[in-house]
């Protein structure tokens, strides 16, 4: 097919756990750009090409985003393009793949600076009212058919087959991190153990700025991710408080300020199943087909963000010649407990971050 012959781009085979690096570059450095539609034709485009071939590859990319967009009967969306029904799965696949190699490095750049994380960090405080976040994570269940020979393993706890979506979101809805392809039985918690999110919050390779105290306070914290209940509790992961034994009022406000500041990412995959029907249907491809259809709506969720607010930030790299960015060092020698707690007399009564309609919102 057009789509893969004409591309001379390599693909490495392998884990999709992460975010896409160019060949070439480091994690170091890493940049969410602002892409355009402009960039991306301009990167997809074959060299060289006659008008009918790149009218092939223009008319194949429209079908496969129209079967993404609207799901449904494979063999209807055949009939309409006069098609079929081999080919239009091999328009699929192709696609799928030539997205994730392309866009997804274009868009698809996990933070790896102080600068970016604090970036964020300021973004959450004026949309979320949440200091000191760098991001709100989750996870989501993709529907599957079961692969042959594929047991009990796809099987989640909610009785059908699914492949794992995990996810790092930015004040903005923009995925900064991803992980896709865990089996469906695992929890939430044992797929965020194995990723290589833990792995880099565990041995502090994120480029997570230092702590620092929250505003208008002494006490200082780290850098924090949002996440559910059912995640670890750790120095940088905060989790709302257990709704094992009944709830303080300190405790509540503090729970209905950490869920609001995992909106992000829960509007984030509200969006993904509200443009992409075909998530609302179970997915017959290969694995490695569906894991490539997945990271390329992850890609052209960020795309589109970045096309219709051009007015975001960007994380540009830092240059050899740019002066480093000063900030003072602080020492944080509190347990994540001890964090949360923190966080939780920030949001109450006499904090500095106590906003007066929250009382009104909790039971």
């Amino acid at each position: 097919m057009f789509l893969k012959h004409e591309l001379t781009v390599t693909d490495d085979e392998g884990d999709q756990d992460g975010c896409s690096e160019p060949p070439g570059e480091t994690s170091q450095g890493l940049q969410l750009p602002q892409t355009s539609a402009d960039d991306f034709y301009l990167a997809s485009q074959p060299q060289e090409n006659s008008a009918q071939e790149e009218e092939i590859v223009t008319m194949t990319f429209i079908f496969v985003t129209k079967y993404l967009a609207n799901g449904g009967s494979v063999r209807l969306i055949c009939a309409f393009f006069l098609i079929g029904r081999s080919t239009s799965y091999n328009f699929v696949a192709e696609t799928c793949h030539v997205l994730k190699i392309i866009l997804s490095p274009l868009v698809l750049r996990c933070p790896s600076e102080p600068a970016h994380w604090l970036s964020i960090a300021a973004r959450y405080v004026y949309l979320w009212n949440h200091p000191h976040c760098g991001g709100s994570s989750d996870a989501t269940h993709i529907w599957i058919i079961r692969p042959p020979h594929g047991g009990s393993l796809f099987r989640n706890y909610k009785g059908f087959n699914s492949i794992i979506l995990m996810t790092l979101s930015d004040a903005d809805r923009r995925i900064t991190w991803y992980c896709v392809g865990d089996y469906g039985y695992l929890s939430d918690s044992s797929a965020y153990s194995v990723s290589s999110l833990c792995r880099k919050l565990e041995n502090n390779q994120l480029g997570f700025p230092g702590p620092r105290p929250l505003p208008g306070t002494n006490e200082v914290v780290p850098q924090v991710i949002l996440a559910d209940a059912i995640f670890p509790l750790s120095k940088n992961v905060m989790k709302p408080y257990g709704k094992h034994r009944p709830l303080t009022r300190r405790e509540k406000i503090y729970n209905y300020c950490h869920s609001r500041g995992r909106m992000p990412v829960e509007c984030q995959y509200g969006g993904l199943q509200e443009k992409w029907h075909i998530l609302d249907q179970p997915l017959g491809f290969d694995l490695s087909v569906t894991n490539d259809l997945v990271v390329a709506l992850v890609a052209l969720h960020n795309f589109i963000i970045n096309s219709n607010h051009p007015e975001l930030p960007t994380f540009e790299p830092t240059q050899p010649n740019d002066e480093p960015m000063e900030v003072e060092n602080y020492e944080c020698r509190l347990s994540a407990g001890d964090i949360r707690e923190r966080f939780a007399d920030y949001f109450n009564v006499g904090g500095p971050g106590y906003l007066p309609w929250v009382e009104r919102r909790i039971r």
